[in-house]
C-alpha cells in the first residue's frame, strides 16, 4: 500500500474534484488551503505509514469541509491503490544484468526501467517486471532483486529453473528472494527441452514448494512435442501451473502453438522477438528488427484463446541498456 501511495495521490485529486462539484464556493479558500498544506508535506515523501497517519491528523485539525471533503478523496484514492497493488499483473517485460560479461547493464537502475514501462503501459493491464541476474556470486544476485523494493514495490516473476544460465534455484535460495522482492510468479523456462536426463525430483521439490508458498508457476516451452511429458510432470498441480508457449517456435506459427495449450487448464505466452530472429536467418540482432504490430497481434492472440500471463522477451528489443526505445511504447500504447 505504501508503494502505491503516488498512484493514491493522483486518486485522490480526482475524487475530491468529484466531490467539490457539489461544494458552494464559499468553502473554496479554505480548499485552496488545504491542498497548500498537502503541498507542504511533500506526498512525495510518504515512505511510511506514520507519515501517512501524520498529514491525516494534520488534516483533521484543520476541521474544515474542505478538510473533511479532501479526507473522503484521501480515503478513496488509498483504496484504490491498495486494490490495484494485490493485482496479479496480466504481463511481465524482461529485464537482465550481466556482471560477467558486461553485455546488459541495469544494476541501480532497475526502479527507473519500471518506471519507463509503467509510463508506457496503455494496455490496461498490470505489467510486472521478469529480473534475469548473470551474476558472479549469490550477494551479487540478492542484491539486483532486492532493487525491486523501494520508491515501488515491482511485482516479479521469479526465474527459478531455467536453460538460461543453467538456473536451478534450491527452495531455500528462492525463499530468501522472496523475503527481498514482491513475488508474483515463479518462472521455469525451456528445462524440458535442455535438461536431459530430465531432474523430476528437483522439478517436483519446486512445484511443492510453490504450492506451499500459494505461488502460480509459469512454465514456458516452445517445443509442443514435450507437452504430454510436461502434463505428466505436473499432474496434482495443474491448477497453479500456467503453461505458456514459445513464440521463438521456429517451426509453427504462434496462432498454432496456442492452441496446443488448450490441454492446460492454465494458459500462457512467452512473447518474443526472438521470433523474428529464426525467421530471418538466425543473424544476430535481427531480432530487435522484430515488427511492435507482431508482438501485439501475438499478445492479443493469446489473451483471446484464454492466456492469462503474457511474458515479453528479450529485454535488448525493449531496451538499450536503461534507455527506453521507441518499440516499449508501440508494443503497449493500446488495450489488450
Amino acid at each position: 500500500m505504501i508503494a502505491q501511495t503516488a498512484k493514491a495521490i493522483e486518486n485522490t485529486m480526482k475524487t475530491t474534484v468529484f466531490l467539490f462539484i457539489y461544494v458552494s464556493p464559499k468553502t473554496f479558500q479554505p480548499i485552496l488551503g488545504v491542498i497548500k498544506y498537502l503541498s507542504v508535506c511533500n506526498v512525495a515523501k510518504f515512505n511510511s505509514l506514520a507519515a501517512i497517519v501524520k498529514v491525516g491528523v494534520g488534516l483533521v485539525k484543520k476541521g474544515t469541509v474542505a478538510a473533511v471533503l479532501l479526507g473522503v478523496g484521501l480515503g478513496v484514492g488509498l483504496l484504490v491503490g491498495a486494490a490495484s497493488a494485490s493485482t496479479t499483473p496480466s504481463l511481465y517485460m524482461h529485464i537482465k544484468q550481466d556482471d560477467v560479461y558486461g553485455s546488459v547493464v541495469t544494476r541501480g537502475s532497475v526502479q527507473q526501467v519500471y518506471g519507463a514501462v509503467l509510463a508506457a503501459n496503455r494496455t490496461g493491464r498490470g505489467i510486472g517486471l521478469e529480473p534475469e541476474c548473470v551474476a558472479s556470486d549469490w550477494s551479487g544476485y540478492m542484491s539486483y532483486f532486492q532493487e525491486c523494493r523501494g520508491r515501488r514495490d515491482i511485482p516479479v516473476m521469479l526465474n527459478a529453473f531455467t536453460s538460461d544460465d543453467n538456473l536451478q534455484l534450491t527452495p531455500s535460495q528462492l525463499q530468501a528472494l522472496i523475503e527481498v522482492c514482491n513475488v508474483k510468479v515463479l518462472r521455469f523456462h525451456e528445462v524440458l527441452s535442455y535438461y536431459q536426463p530430465f531432474p523430476v525430483s528437483y522439478c517436483q521439490s519446486l512445484l511443492a514448494f510453490a504450492k506451499s508458498m500459494k505461488l502460480p508457476v509459469f512454465w514456458n516451452e516452445w517445443d509442443v512435442r514435450l507437452y504430454p511429458a510436461l502434463a505428466n510432470i505436473i499432474e496434482g498441480y495443474e491448477d497453479m501451473v500456467i503453461v505458456s508457449f514459445g513464440t521463438n517456435n521456429s517451426t509453427i506459427e504462434p496462432q498454432q502453438g496456442y492452441q496446443y495449450l488448450q490441454q492446460f487448464k492454465r494458459r500462457g505466452a512467452s512473447v518474443q522477438a526472438w521470433y523474428w530472429y529464426n525467421r530471418n536467418g538466425m543473424v544476430s540482432g535481427s531480432e530487435n528488427n522484430m515488427p511492435p504490430s507482431l508482438m501485439r497481434e501475438f499478445t492479443s492472440e493469446a489473451f483471446a484463446v484464454g492466456c492469462e500471463v503474457v511474458q515479453y522477451e528479450p529485454y535488448s528489443y525493449f531496451f538499450n541498456n536503461t534507455a527506453a526505445k521507441p518499440v516499449l511504447a508501440q508494443v503497449l500504447n493500446g488495450k489488450f
